[in-house]
């Protein structure tokens, strides 16, 4: 069991040969304390503390890893009450950090192409500026360069783009937000290579409050998790109405899928994990680790550990016997 200096893990992810478990979080602590800051790091094997605290002066607000190599994208801030947060690039193998020259008001709205060369992220690129959208480049050993930035049009940006999520292939990023003046809920497909529009797909305004989109490895399905419940699409078709899959009456707190493309795994404030056969979409096991209400989830990336953070700032990482 590892042990956190961060309360409220709701960001959890493993590095990108598995050997490393990063975490942050209590985005949602009223009381926040100032060692809730930052993004901690563990060996894996290793002890249960972490061996490197990155931007211990900062609110982590979200972070993502690069697939391929030796970077941590994330939004950040040095004040708990700042409107805006600020996207950098960190070098984990000497811990420097590059600014990305974009904020954003809301969530982390980045996603990193599966060859981890390049990278999308919208926001703002001066303060009282128009929404964007803009790509970098991500060469191994260096840091990031912008290929471009567009801006988007009024009618799209009555709402950020809401987690990014982009298909295994790096073909499409699928956004959902609100869009126009009847502010309707739509799913918009991208293209990754020059942020042309390919579809709009509507989507039911009942399902209130989402909070994370991600594509099924093998680019079957489109998953969306709102606070009770999580929506699967066909991802050839979004127009087609999604299926509903209601766990219960505890609130979701975060999905993710093992990389075989095999099982979903849900997290919730009933303290357990749950995976789920993406073939049924029923419930084939289930874990309580007994570390209080679960926050995050995450697989390694060749599918052997699994990992969970808490309410209570201890991560569990276990050997996945599927």
């Amino acid at each position: 069991m590892l042990q956190s200096p961060v309360l409220f893990i709701d960001q959890l992810a493993f590095g990108h040969d598995g050997s490393r478990v990063y975490a942050a979080g209590a985005r949602r602590v009223t009381n926040q304390k100032p060692e809730s800051r930052g993004v901690a790091v563990w060996s894996i094997p290793g002890s249960a503390a972490p061996f490197s605290h990155l931007l211990p002066d900062q609110f982590v607000t979200g972070f993502c890893v690069n697939p391929a190599g030796p970077w941590l994208y994330l939004a950040a801030k040095e004040k708990r009450d700042d409107e805006r947060k600020h996207y950098r690039a960190v070098e984990l193998s000497t811990g420097a950090s590059h600014s990305l020259g974009l904020a954003a008001e809301y969530d982390f709205q980045l996603a990193v192409l599966p060859d981890g060369g390049s990278f999308v992220a919208s926001g703002y690129a001066t303060r009282r500026g128009p929404k964007v959208v803009a790509r970098w480049k991500q060469p191994p050993g260096s840091a990031p360069a912008r290929q471009w930035l567009k801006t988007l049009k009024p009618e799209a940006v009555n709402e950020p783009h809401t987690f990014l999520a982009v298909d295994r292939k790096g073909t499409r990023i699928v956004t959902l937000n609100l869009q126009g003046e009847d502010h309707d809920y739509l799913l918009g497909t991208y293209d990754p290579r020059d942020w042309s529009l390919m579809s709009r797909s509507p989507v039911s305004d009942k399902i209130g409050i989402w909070d994370q989109l991600l594509f099924h490895p093998n680019d079957r399905w489109l998953v969306l998790r709102s606070r009770n419940a999580f929506y699967v699409w066909d991802a050839n078709d979004l127009d087609i109405e999604p299926k509903r899959i209601a766990p219960g009456k505890q609130e979701l707190t975060a999905i993710a899928f093992h990389p075989s493309g095999r099982y979903l795994a849900a997290t919730s404030n009933d303290t357990t994990v749950k995976l789920y056969d993406t073939a049924t979409w029923e419930v084939a096991k289930t874990f309580a680790w007994k570390v209080g209400r679960l926050r995050s989830v995450a697989f390694s990336p060749d599918g052997m550990l699994a990992a969970v953070g808490s309410d209570t700032g201890k991560i569990v990482v276990w050997d996945v016997d599927l």
